[in-house]
């Protein structure tokens, strides 16, 4: 049955520290079965260790879960859902419903946290009020070659911006990023607040972007603080062009927003926001296959009149065109 709870598996060293009771720690788990292992290691490494970790098994089948069953200790509980997906949402949704704390922090099953970032982000976490119910930390990017490479918003960003966000300083931020300035799985987040935001979509056609669409949510209800620390490895995967055949499902969301009053001051903000998001996909999409009209159909030109211009181009342009103008930027950048 979903949620079913199957066994827990164990190790006993827990550490006294002040601040938080404990963290509980979500991980998605969806045919990850080469890197589940590492990661699990990764939390039980932690150089803080008051926490639990739920594995939520999102209908594996590739021998996920018989690569953690040598992995013992008693903080781990596996749930089990009976169908995969949409995304990893509706695993994430499940493991929040079961936490015993108040502070989750999420890690996808091929990411690796830092031996102190649980530590690190305890002891920032704590000295907070009640008005921050968001905290991420930076993180590096592992290359297809191994390389490492901070994010852009830890190298480049951070330092123009508050340590403490609000709703504007947090999507002015993202505007400068072109990109949410935090990565899930370098989030901790209240979990009083994510249910107040509605948790993650789990609805089919949120199969892509369900992360941005929750953290806009997230940052209508709280604040948001920086912790100005690398915590976290994240795996670059490749990507499918069908991802990127429809508007993300944060679009929605602004839309939504838009048409209400609560953040009435803010509506250039979101829609611009909601146009670097659909110009985003239309560049992700025409790196192997055709843009769709209808990516692009519900743009706010007069609020983005260059972006705008630079979709007709990718648009009119064969995808073979546009491959090769990128090569073509990317010689002159590595030239320069």
């Amino acid at each position: 049955m979903p949620g079913q709870r199957t066994r827990s598996v164990g190790r006993t060293d827990m550490s006294d520290s002040q601040g938080l009771d404990g963290i509980s720690v979500v991980i998605p788990l969806y045919n990850k079965r080469d890197h589940i292992g590492p990661c699990l290691e990764s939390v039980l490494a932690q150089t803080w260790q008051k926490f639990e970790i739920i594995v939520v098994n999102d209908a594996s089948t590739d021998g996920s879960l018989e690569a953690i069953a040598g992995i013992e200790d008693p903080r781990i509980t596996v749930f089990h859902r009976d169908r995969a997906g949409p995304g990893a949402g509706p695993a994430r949704n499940l493991g929040v419903s079961k936490a015993k704390f108040s502070w989750c922090a999420f890690l996808d099953a091929d990411d690796r946290w830092h031996p102190e970032y649980l530590e690190t982000m305890n002891r920032a976490v704590s000295a907070l009020n009640d008005g921050v119910g968001l905290a991420f930390a930076g993180f590096e990017i592992i290359g297809s070659d191994g390389s490492l490479r901070p994010d852009k918003f830890a190298a480049q960003i951070a330092q123009a911006y508050p340590r403490i966000l609000d709703f504007r300083q947090f999507v002015s931020a993202w505007l400068a990023n072109h990109n949410s300035p935090n990565r899930t799985s370098a989030t901790m987040i209240r979990k009083a607040v994510l249910c107040a935001a509605g948790g993650f979509p789990e609805e089919e056609r949120s199969r892509r972007g369900e992360d941005k669409d929750t953290w806009l949510r997230v940052m209508t209800k709280t604040r948001a603080v920086y912790v100005p620390v690398i915590g976290m490895s994240y795996r670059s995967g490749g990507t499918n062009p069908e991802w990127f055949a429809e508007p993300p499902c944060i679009c929605r969301t602004i839309r939504k927003l838009l048409s209400g009053q609560d953040l009435k001051d803010h509506k250039r903000l979101l829609r611009r926001l909601h146009n670097d998001e659909i110009l985003n996909y239309v560049k992700e999409r025409s790196r192997s296959a055709p843009v769709p009209k209808r990516l692009f159909s519900d743009f706010y030109v007069l609020s983005s009149p260059l972006a705008f211009g630079k979709i007709i181009g990718i648009w009119l342009l064969p995808t073979s065109a546009n491959r090769l103008l990128r090569s073509v930027r990317k010689r002159l950048s590595t030239a320069t």
